[in-house]
């Protein structure tokens, strides 16, 4: 899996403590899962790939049990930023 994460996005990861939870949220709309970003851990956090990169913790729970080919990291909103990750380019799974 490559990972992709913004000088931005690293700042804010390691303000919130230097660790992000990336998971595919639940089920809907015939099955479309939207990926879901945390500086605390999901529930399930046993069930997931930790990486170290570029100086932050990523953890990524796989989506149907697999992994992203690449998985984007960047921030969102001017007012209110927020992280977000981006699957293969998408902001949810099928």
């Amino acid at each position: 899996m490559e990972l992709r994460i913004s000088a931005e996005a690293r700042r804010l990861i390691a303000e919130g403590g230097g660790r992000l939870f990336v998971y595919p949220g639940a089920a809907c709309c015939g099955g479309t899962r939207y990926i879901r970003t945390s500086t605390r851990p999901p529930e399930d956090a046993d069930n997931g790939y930790a990486i170290e990169a570029e100086g932050v913790g990523i953890w990524v729970k796989p989506a149907n049990g697999e992994l992203p080919e690449f998985l984007e990291v960047e921030v969102r909103g001017k007012r209110r930023q927020k992280v977000e990750a981006y699957w293969n380019g998408c902001s949810f799974v099928i």
